[in-house]
């Protein structure tokens, strides 16, 4: 299959899927479908040094927040599980979701990080960073970066 170019925003899905026209060619489903409102995707593609950075809400939070912040970024793995970093008002979740059911991988707090080592079996980390959280403000919000590569 043509590999995609890794990009460094994750992009937001829609809620629903739009209607086709009936008169148009027929065209290829998208490649990720649509989860819930809220959730980017972040594709660091296999080639190392691609970024992102951004603010995370609690998912509680999301409906009451009039910013255009996320609540989850889904990690794109190339593999038939999914990851998910999270912010549940405390701290930044790690979690792993496999036919339905998730895991829990790990959880951060404000200035720490954590690894996912051979991403997408490329021999390079995937570094998921928690710059700052505040739970004094309304809505909580936590700061992170996810960056992939370079190697070690």
């Amino acid at each position: 299959s043509p590999s995609k170019k890794p990009t460094n925003n994750p992009t937001r899905l829609p809620t629903s899927i739009p209607t086709e026209d009936p008169t148009a060619p027929p065209t290829q489903p998208p490649t990720t479908p649509p989860i819930v409102s809220g959730v980017g995707v972040f594709d660091s593609g296999t080639q190392g040094g691609t970024f992102w950075s951004g603010t995370l809400l609690g998912a509680a939070d999301y409906d009451n927040s009039r910013s255009n912040h996320l609540t989850a970024v889904q990690l794109v793995s190339g593999s038939h599980y999914d990851w998910f970093i999270g912010f549940n008002g405390i701290e930044v979740t790690i979690t792993k979701v496999k036919n339905g059911k998730s895991s829990p991988k790990g959880s951060l707090i404000a200035g720490k990080s954590a690894t996912i080592s051979n991403w997408r079996k490329s021999g390079l980390i995937l570094m998921i960073k928690v710059n700052e959280i505040d739970t004094n403000v309304s809505p909580a919000y936590a700061d992170i970066e996810i960056s992939f590569g370079p190697k070690k």
